[in-house]
């Protein structure tokens, strides 16, 4: 029976960043995207929502992002998260002697993270399962919570990274 694991507030309230300015909103979607492709969670993600509304110059953007990862025959690790930009603009800039075009608004991301017990649905008995959980993998369980966690606040530190913002 597939069960999870939390290792971070759930969302909607998550671990969050947020950024009021001007910064890149296709980049940063990209190296989001890249980040969950280059650390294999690629391969079972789904953008499960995405809505824009315009409204006079500025634009409102939703996305909500699902992306599931194997880490054993037995445990998966679970990332969601939720980008929302609001008050979005276009703006020209220079940048080493070239015209940009960025954006400028409030942009905010919650990331929420779980592992995945009995992956493959391998047990049927619920107090086999809880056996084999809390006796012989108790320490591997809590070793795939502990990575889990270090892998999203990675992500957490590339995004603000990449909008500029200081890391801590």
């Amino acid at each position: 029976m597939r069960e999870k694991e939390t290792v971070s507030p759930q969302l909607p309230s998550g671990i969050k960043v947020k950024w009021d300015g001007i910064f890149d909103s296709e980049g940063v979607y990209k190296k989001i995207k890249y980040w969950l492709d280059f650390n294999g969670f690629g391969g079972n993600f789904e953008e499960q929502e995405y809505y824009e509304i315009q409204k006079g110059d500025s634009k409102t953007i939703g996305a909500r992002w699902y992306a599931e990862k194997r880490a054993s025959g037995y445990f998966g690790y679970v990332i969601e998260m939720n980008i929302y930009i609001t008050g979005m603009r276009e703006v020209q800039m220079q940048r080493n002697g070239v015209n940009i075009t960025l954006n400028k608004g409030r942009f905010e991301v919650k990331l929420g993270a779980y592992v995945v017990k009995d992956l493959s649905e391998k047990y049927n008995s619920n107090l086999m399962q809880k056996f084999y959980e809390k006796v012989v993998i108790k320490e591997r369980i809590d070793e795939h919570k502990r990575l889990l966690a270090i892998k999203l606040y990675e992500l957490q530190d590339e995004i603000k990274r990449f909008l500029g913002m200081p890391l801590a």
